[in-house]
This record gives structure tokens, sequence and C-alpha cells, in this order.
């Protein structure tokens, strides 16, 4: 049997919640007792797919703290002469878009990431910004076929 680094076996048993949206508001930033992420569909299926988070009242944000999957699991031996088969983690989400909206309004772009290599992005916003919802359209990875957010973080002033 061939070994396939970086993929695994997948079957669709039923309904799951193991990769549900709700799993990036858990707290946890590694797989700790299971997933801790979220995972879209296939992106040839929906090619811009979202999360979505939401208040019941307007909050004032003031930083948006994002957490990406860069494979906390692979064995990255890239030291001196041994090198990874790519530059970026295929996992990892490479561009984004962060808006924002007040219930009733337009969504209004407050970040836009473009080539991220990073797994952690900490959007500063310029002036606070009153909100009731907060939403994450992925774009691109760097070559995983499906997009996996870790955590967004909303922080208030």
């Amino acid at each position: 049997m061939e070994a396939h680094p970086r993929t695994g076996l997948c079957l669709r048993l039923g309904e799951t919640a193991a990769y549900a949206p709700a799993k990036v508001l858990g707290g946890h930033a590694r797989p700790y007792g299971g997933p801790n992420l979220w995972s879209s569909e296939d992106l040839a299926w929906d090619a811009a797919p979202w999360l979505h988070l939401t208040w019941a009242e307007p909050v004032t944000l003031s930083e948006i703290v994002v957490v990406l999957d860069a494979d906390v699991q692979e064995d990255l031996i890239n030291l001196h002469h041994h090198r990874t088969p790519f530059e970026a983690l295929p996992t990892l989400l490479a561009d984004y878009v962060l808006e924002t909206r007040t219930a009733g309004t337009d969504w209004t772009p407050v970040a836009e990431v473009k080539d991220n290599h990073h797994r952690t992005q900490r959007h500063v916003l310029p002036t606070p910004i009153e909100a009731t919802d907060l939403r994450l359209t992925a774009c691109r990875t760097h070559g995983n076929s499906r997009a996996h957010v870790v955590s967004i973080r909303a922080y208030r002033s």
C-alpha cells in the first residue's frame, strides 16, 4: 500500500459535527480531544466558502485574530539539506477576506489577506468598528482541497 503524506483516508458514514463552523469558537488552537477546526466543503464545489459570527447586539471590535491550519502534525525536517516539497503548508489558507456589518447594512471589508504564510494573523483595526456580524471568506489555500480555519477571535474595545 502506497503512503500519501498529508492526506488521510476519508469515509463519509453519515452526518458529523467534527469540522462544524462552531469549532472555531472552542478555544483550542491544537487538535486536542478531536479536531478543533472548521473545514469547508471541497473548494471545487464551493470556491468561496465562508464563516459567519453574529452578535444579538452591536459590539465594538478593535482586533480580529485568525488562527489557520498549519498542519501542526506535519514532520518538518527542513533544516540545512532537508527540504519539504512545498514552500507553504498545503493546509494553510493563502487568501481570505474579513468583513463586518451592522444588522441591515451591507458587508464592509476590514482586511484582505493575499499569499499568507503564517498560522496566526492579527488584524488590529485602525479605528474600532461597531458590528453585529463578522464574516471570513476563504479564497484560496496553498494546495489543500478544503479551506481550514482553527479559530476566529474578535476582541472588543
